[in-house]
């Protein structure tokens, strides 16, 4: 019998690729627990260079987080990114088409690395609609073509003051705020930070659709220190 694919290819163009992986060998995220991650990559460039030289630009567009702008980006890019962008460049993953199927009863996490909006927004519908549930953020909630994004993705945000304008917008956000500083009345603090909680067994980041408090975290991960310098 022949394997299941590791990953899909859902999208792609001149300079990027958008993969979903965790079908037949589950993410180890200890955070999300195994879901689907769905990937956004930089065709030509190794993940660690792009992060490097700036060409991380094509798929994470100006996110302040960015290694190349000295940001606290948690994603270790010679970990994960880099084995999917190897395995892509060998020609392991074959292309999704139309087989929403295949996304069934699982959970999703968009934008495991890059952005979630280089996805067609009729193929996020698509697989949201048959998955268990669904988790994502976009640092794009700001620019009015990417609007109907927030129906799936948080709109992610660096401080209270970004928050406050892309909530005014119709989003619900997901923000880093400062180590000793509270969740305000519309937010709650990110279950992982209070109990642990896994995003497979949460469900609260899918977007504006559902109606609940946006979420704040404090700063995390490898690269925590840089994140308010």
């Amino acid at each position: 019998m022949k394997k299941q694919p590791l990953g899909y290819i859902l999208h792609e163009n001149s300079q990027t690729v958008v993969i979903a992986t965790g079908f037949g060998r589950p993410s180890s995220n200890p955070k999300t627990g195994p879901t689907v991650q769905v990937w956004s990559l930089v065709k030509s460039v190794h993940p660690v260079e792009a992060a490097q030289t700036g060409a991380d630009r094509a798929v994470c567009f100006s996110c302040p987080l960015r290694p190349s702008k000295s940001g606290g980006c948690y994603v270790r890019k010679n970990q994960a990114p880099a084995a999917v962008w190897k395995s892509y460049k060998a020609g392991k993953y074959p292309h999704l088409a139309d087989r929403y199927h295949l996304f069934a009863g699982r959970v999703i996490r968009f934008g495991a690395y890059g952005e979630p909006v280089l996805l067609p927004l009729a193929t996020v519908a698509a697989i949201a609609a048959v998955s268990a549930h669904w988790l994502g953020y976009t640092q794009h909630w700001k620019k009015p073509a990417f609007a109907a994004y927030r129906q799936f993705f948080m709109a992610s945000c660096a401080g209270r003051q970004e928050a406050t304008q892309a909530q005014a917008a119709g989003w619900r956000t997901f923000t880093i705020i400062p180590e000793a500083t509270s969740a305000a009345r519309n937010e709650i603090l990110c279950p992982n930070e209070v109990s642990g909680t896994q995003c497979i067994t949460c469900g609260l980041c899918n977007g504006a659709a559902n109606r609940r408090r946006s979420i704040v975290i404090h700063p995390h991960g490898a690269s925590k220190a840089a994140v308010f310098q």
